[in-house]
């Protein structure tokens, strides 16, 4: 029983000391612009259309490596690229990225990615 609870208080001291970061950012574009996605550390992406005419981007970084893990949103040639990476490879990388971008209703978008979810709405 006590060496239950001691790999319980490892695995919870583990789990809590991964780093969590958001990025957000938002860029000021036309309609009919591009938004590109180029998620090398993947993850979960949605996009909503608005009625504004900027691309506004929140992305959360969290998971057992977030630490090593980043992502980036410029603005390119009407539109906006948004990316994701890691700073260093390990044997095994786990994180949870959930971005979430809203883009005027006449927008495209491209997506290139390592895995994760997709959701296209209103665009």
């Amino acid at each position: 029983m006590k060496n239950i609870l001691v790999v319980m208080a490892a695995l919870a001291l583990v789990a809590g000391s991964a780093a969590a970061a958001t990025v957000e950012r938002e860029i000021a574009v036309g309609s009919g612009g591009l938004v590109e996605f180029d998620l090398e550390a993947g993850g979960s992406v949605t996009v909503t259309g608005w009625s504004s005419s900027s691309v506004a981007v929140v992305a959360d970084v969290s998971g057992r490596d977030a630490d090593a893990a980043w992502v980036k949103v410029t603005e390119q040639d009407g539109g906006v690229l948004v990316e994701s990476g890691y700073n260093e490879r390990r044997r095994s990388m786990s994180t949870d990225i959930d971005i979430e971008v809203r883009v005027p209703t006449i927008f495209d978008v491209k997506l290139d990615s390592m895995g994760g979810g997709l959701s296209i709405e209103d665009v």
